[in-house]
């Protein structure tokens, strides 16, 4: 007499059972938008630590990256070492998925004509904890040809020259810049400083033929155009020549 079975054993084991598709064969299968955060993750971290499965230290990571709010927090480096299991280079590698990605959402062909056009190239600024002095510089028909940090500083200052923000800008065969700095107090009032230096920038490009454009110093969620600040008399020195 024989009997129909299913095939499997009685009482099967966890190896004898259908292995439940990986982030990768979901990838190839349903692409990379079926994938959840965590599954993007594993996939960037390839594998776990020792004695850390990979999912694991996905999970953690989407716990502190990704907020409540639907926001995302931006990691440093000892952020992500701070997890047990994450060396130096699955951080690095993490940090530059990251920093990929928020350079793929700017709009790279776009004319940049005013300063809420080069906003979304700046609006990284914000969350960094020391002074950065960004330029952007420009065609002849106002399109970014780059996106570059000219100096970083101390928590409230960055030392900049002219010739260290010009010098990329002949290179590059730029026609005009826009530069920008963050306040990490929060407070984007430019400082004596800041409009010494804009007015120094605009005269040296003057002499090189590049139009400065604009100077926005950005702080918490507000930012200054140094430009249209002189345009409405809030400042007592004219900081573009006409």
């Amino acid at each position: 007499m024989y009997r129909l079975t299913s095939g499997l054993p009685s009482n099967p084991s966890k190896r004898d059972l259908p292995k439940e598709p990986g982030p990768r064969e979901k990838l190839l299968a349903h692409g990379v938008q079926s994938l959840t955060e965590v599954e993007l993750l594993s996939l960037v971290l390839g594998r776990g630590g020792p004695g850390t499965p990979v999912t694991q230290l996905a999970e953690e990571l989407n716990a502190l990256l990704f907020l409540d709010d639907g926001g995302t927090r931006k990691l440093a480096l000892e952020d992500c070492l701070a997890i047990k299991g994450l060396g130096a280079a699955k951080a690095s590698a993490i940090l530059a998925g990251i920093e990929l990605g928020r350079r793929t959402r700017t709009v790279r062909g776009r004319p940049i004509h005013a300063p809420e056009d080069a906003l979304p190239h700046l609006h990284w600024l914000v969350d960094c904890s020391r002074e950065h002095f960004v330029a952007l510089y420009l065609d002849t028909r106002r399109r970014l040809i780059k996106t570059q940090t000219v100096s970083v500083g101390t928590l409230e200052a960055s030392l900049v020259h002219p010739r260290e923000v010009f010098r990329p800008a002949l290179q590059l065969g730029a026609s005009a810049i826009l530069v920008a700095h963050n306040h990490p107090s929060g407070d984007p009032e430019p400082s004596p400083e800041d409009i010494a230096l804009t007015a120094r920038l605009d005269k040296a490009g003057k002499l090189l033929g590049i139009q400065v454009l604009d100077h926005l110093v950005l702080g918490g969620s507000d930012w200054v155009s140094l430009r249209q600040r002189q345009i409405e008399g809030g400042v007592g020195v004219a900081m573009f020549a006409a």
